[in-house]
């Protein structure tokens, strides 16, 4: 992984990457995989967190899970830790969703974008324990609204012109839903 791709980490990612590091050193696993990133993001990031939850995921069960699918290898030592070959594309991938949205650094919510996006090309991968519902769409717009809030607040400061326009961004968000749903039609006929 180039070291030109770990400065545009924010500090919560920065964490994440080293919460996962450290969750596979704690499981006895050689090498740091999408699950561990996972496990990682979940552990450090609230907003992420509890969207996962809020979306079906037992962020609890979760780390269960990893656990059970990855047993404890012999032999594992803090030195041979190196990132699978999905996992760096992954970070890769964070990359491309951040800039995507016009964002400067990688948040986690990024990653989890990245690794849904492992789902949309059809491995499976750490996708395999998120909820079906998860919409990469929707996470998209909750970081553009988080990335923007601080600009309403400066440029806004009447509540009634807030309100106006969270009004406005859910009907987008509804006119989006609707278009998705679309599209998944013509893709099926």
């Amino acid at each position: 992984m180039s070291p030109v791709m770990w400065e545009h980490f924010d500090d919560s990612t920065c964490r994440s990457v080293a919460s996962a590091v450290n969750e596979a050193e704690r499981l006895g696993h050689r090498s740091i995989n999408c699950f561990h990133l996972l496990l990682g993001i979940i552990s450090v990031d609230s907003m992420v967190a509890d969207y996962l939850e809020k979306m079906g995921l037992d962020l609890y069960n979760t780390r269960l899970l990893v656990e059970d699918a990855f047993p404890i290898e012999e032999g594992s030592e803090p030195e041979s830790k190196t990132f699978t070959t999905s996992a760096k594309r992954t970070i890769a991938r964070s990359f491309e969703e951040a800039k995507r949205l016009g964002h400067n650094s990688i948040c986690p919510a990024h990653i989890l974008l990245a690794v849904l996006r492992e789902r949309e090309d059809g491995d499976r991968n750490a996708a395999r324990i998120l909820p079906n519902s998860l919409d990469p769409l929707n996470i998209r717009l909750l970081l553009k609204a988080k990335s923007m809030t601080p600009y309403l607040r400066t440029a806004f400061l009447d509540d009634s012109r807030l309100d106006e326009l969270r009004f406005q961004v859910e009907e987008l968000r509804t006119e989006m839903t609707e278009l998705r749903t679309q599209v998944d039609e013509l893709r099926r006929a």
